[in-house]
């Protein structure tokens, strides 16, 4: 049996609709990855077919679908390498394979009932697919698709927001009326996972049982495809926080105080009870679909002035995931616009906007209401001396997770002012541990987020930190100044989303690694910051101010010739590619020429007016530090060994290379959290492919002198010479006296800035303490220092033996000179 064909007046009520509706909409489109289905067939006529789902039958949804599918397929790339190309039909196209046919490719589950929308029974189409012939199953699959009129979260905005929403029913024509009035600007074409309905239609009870079974399916899909989307309803700010000054752990905290006080019980009760209620007030967001409107139109034109693209990988994995887990969004932190980029690239993709973790130093006026109502929690800096805070708060971010919202923090803590990641901060990994660890309906999942900037906004401020000025202060006059910046060009910007950590998987991969023992908490949260860092460096991109960057920021001369900086930049684009494949480079990477095209646009370096040179400044050239080190652990493993090899003009033995390696680069990897693997037989093999060593039998052998391969490999190995000579200060000082933990940092702090200002070592990180800190934990937990009972730090019987040899094939002997003399002077003092 088929549906019958539309009548006349069925025709023109579509083509008037279709006016109407789409008239002067461009709706947003996600999950678009779902409509390809392509088959491997040598007949076009044997293309697979799609048939629409809808959560309910709207003539108007199927328009919008069909406007959506339209603008797909004239997108699509012509050079498009996909086993089949073809246009998807329409859900207003009709379908026709061999004899069974139907007028139109979309149902909904949902039908208009006394201006209702419910479900009394299955659809004919659904009905009609499942009895159909199995050329018919093998040739059709089912996408599910949601259309979204406004993205309301709530009513609360207004009476007219209330009618809506996309979480409150109302009759069905009036709110599709209201939405097509209200929300022209903002609709939101969702494409669901694809079924085959092969999959749907073959069911050991009959057909009438795989009917009800696919529908249920469906049902179960639109379900999540809105959650996703829409996130929990979370209209009642003042439920939700009478419910944690009432949550247990909230008063236990006021228990606690009570008993500590001279007042009167109930009077202090009292108090304390308003004082957790007025926390509540100022940790939770307040999120608005209004300010979202406000924030999508502002961004999607800020975006349009100051970047010439913003690309995105992997979200199109997030929807699956969420599913089972609650996503709590771990990026790295370079830039104030790392949480609007995302909340704006979540928000275009289809998915809820996370409530965003912010320190309460951006809880400025008027900024910091907007920032509440787009999502913002606000959280101090420390509150261990403040238990009922420390309440609040806990009890807060559990009401998050309950409710299945997704959550956005910062685990640096800071932005990054060396353009590396830094070490973790534990406090809110911490609480999502405990929060797992204590039951939540779903597990947890990090998701580890790279950025990627050609230029940063705060490149002033950057450029005065790095030369060693204080960190300053964040005030609503910087906001503002930073507006100005909307003149000038700042490139593109890559935002790469890794696979996300399910907690649960990972903490049963502890436990199976522990073989079953407990685990320390303390070491398992230090291992999760570990795993969460390493996943976002994993994913990092390679862009041309990198590469710039790789090449200039170790050159006293600052002047350089066009063709050398084309080769030095062929050099690292070709490492990069070899090495991690084509997909590390962003999309604008293409040749040399291009990447100092685009740097010079963007006024990093510039061109000689009558000569073949191209110059960069003392400034610029400190702040392309800060981009070297976004990328530097890429490329840390080939720059020790290439430092190794071009500082040994005879040769070095592979055995003795990879003695050296095995025992430096460990230490290099936990500074730059990377992973530690050493896979020296890619990297020689690399580096040989590209002429920059020769291995002979077991000896490594570097280019001759003088040659532009020996030049590159040199400019390579200069990457971590700094790192290198930094430790080797650590080592120095500690095999020249007995010192406790705090005088050996200070000592080696004071040397290390001694030698950056004697051989303008430009790098800020060369004297930064937290570096040297992070060392000398490394050399306890490896064992090469040791404390003895009076808390003095002894090294190992070879560790100056190990570092002197080393020391002696890569440090310069002026270097080597001024080290003994200033640690020399320590000893004396």
């Amino acid at each position: 049996m088929n549906i019958t064909a539309p009548s006349t007046w069925q025709k023109i009520r579509q083509a008037v609709w279709r006016r109407l509706i789409t008239s002067g909409i461009k709706p947003w489109v996600s999950g678009d990855d779902a409509l390809q289905v392509y088959q491997q067939s040598p007949s076009v006529d044997a293309k697979p077919l799609i048939v629409y789902a809808q959560a309910s039958h709207s003539l108007a949804d199927a328009v919008i679908v069909e406007k959506a599918v339209l603008g797909l397929n004239s997108n699509r790339p012509p050079n498009d390498d996909r086993v089949q190309s073809f246009d998807y039909n329409t859900p207003l196209d009709s379908l026709r394979i061999d004899t069974w046919q139907s007028p139109r490719a979309y149902f909904g589950l949902a039908q208009g009932i006394a201006g209702r929308m419910t479900m009394t029974r299955v659809p004919d189409l659904l009905e009609q697919l499942i009895g159909a012939p199995d050329e018919v199953h093998r040739r059709i699959v089912v996408v599910p698709v949601c259309v979204f009129w406004g993205r309301g979260r709530s009513p609360k905005d207004s009476l007219l927001q209330a009618l809506t929403s996309e979480q409150r029913s109302a009759t069905a024509g009036f709110k599709r009326f209201l939405g097509l009035v209200l929300n022209r600007g903002d609709v939101h074409v969702c494409f669901g996972k694809s079924v085959p309905l092969t999959e749907l239609a073959i069911h050991q009870r009959g057909s009438e049982f795989a009917a009800r079974r696919a529908a249920r399916l469906l049902r179960r899909r639109f379900k999540a495809m809105q959650f996703f989307t829409l996130g929990p309803d979370h209209s009642h700010r003042r439920t939700l926080l009478a419910q944690i000054t009432r949550a247990p752990r909230v008063r236990s905290a006021i228990a606690q105080q009570v008993s500590d006080a001279a007042i009167s019980k109930d009077r202090k009760l009292s108090k304390l009870h308003r004082a957790a209620y007025k926390m509540g007030q100022t940790i939770a967001s307040d999120m608005t679909y209004r300010t979202l409107r406000l924030f999508r139109v502002f961004l999607r034109w800020f975006w349009q002035r100051i970047y010439s693209g913003i690309n995105i990988r992997g979200l199109g994995a997030l929807a699956e995931v969420n599913d089972t887990h609650t996503l709590v969004y771990v990026p790295s932190h370079r830039s104030h616009i790392d949480y609007l980029v995302l909340s704006y690239s979540l928000f275009k993709a289809g998915i809820m906007l996370p409530h965003i973790a912010a320190g309460d130093n951006l809880n400025l006026p008027i900024v910091g209401r907007l920032l509440r109502q787009g999502g913002a929690f606000f959280m101090r800096r420390s509150f261990r001396d403040d238990p009922l805070y420390a309440a609040v708060f806990e009890e807060y971010l559990h009401q998050v997770f309950a409710s299945g919202h997704s959550v956005e923090f910062f685990p640096e803590g800071g932005r990054s002012r060396s353009g590396r990641l830094l070490s973790p901060k534990y406090g809110l990994l911490k609480l999502c541990l405990e929060q797992q660890l204590s039951g939540l309906p779903k597990p947890l999942a990090f998701v580890p987020i790279y950025f990627g900037y050609e230029k940063v906004i705060e490149s002033g401020s950057y450029l005065r930190e790095l030369r060693g000025h204080a960190k300053e202060q964040e005030d609503l006059l910087g906001v503002v100044n930073n507006l100005q910046l909307i003149r000038q060009n700042f490139g593109e910007l890559q935002v790469n989303v890794a696979a996300p950590i399910k907690l649960d998987e990972w903490l049963q991969q502890q436990t199976e690694r522990s073989e079953g023992k407990n685990q320390d908490k303390n070491l398992l949260l230090s291992d999760l910051g570990r795993a969460v860092m390493e996943r976002i460096n994993q994913h990092a991109s390679v862009n041309p101010v990198n590469l710039l960057a790789l090449v200039l920021t170790d050159r006293n001369n600052l002047t350089i010739e066009s063709d050398a900086l084309r080769e030095q930049i062929r050099c690292f684009q070709q490492l990069a590619t070899n090495l991690y494949g084509p997909q590390v480079l962003t999309d604008n990477v293409r040749d040399s020429q291009d990447c100092i095209d685009k740097t010079v646009a963007l006024g990093f370096i510039s061109r000689h007016d009558t000569e073949d040179w191209l110059t960069c400044s003392s400034a610029n050239a400190t702040l392309l530090t800060w981009y070297r080190n976004n990328v530097l652990h890429l490329f840390a493993l080939p720059a020790l060994v290439a430092l190794l090899v071009s500082r040994s003009p005879q040769g070095i033995s592979e055995q003795r290379l990879r003695e050296h390696v095995e025992v430096i680069y460990p230490f290099i990897a936990q500074e730059l959290t990377c992973d530690d693997t050493t896979n020296t037989d890619l990297v020689l093999e690399t580096l040989a492919g590209q002429g920059l060593l020769e291995r002979n039998t077991s000896q490594i052998i570097p280019p001759s002198k003088p040659s532009e391969e020996l030049e590159h490999l040199s400019q390579m190995g200069n990457l971590v010479l700094e790192i290198l000579q930094r430790m080797y200060v650590v080592i120095c000082i500690a095999g020249h006296g007995r010192w406790n933990r705090e005088e050996l940092q200070q000592h080696s702090l004071s040397v290390a800035r001694k030698l950056a200002r004697l051989f303008s070592l430009t790098g800020a990180e060369f004297s930064e303490q937290s570096l040297f800190d992070s060392f000398v934990d490394g050399l306890l937990s490896e064992g090469w220092l040791r404390e003895n009972e009076t808390g003095h730090l002894i090294p190992v019987n070879d560790l100056q033996a190990v570092a002197d040899s080393a020391a002696e094939r890569i440090l310069e002997a002026r270097i080597l000179f001024a080290l003994q003399r200033a640690v020399d002077a320590v000893i004396r003092d």
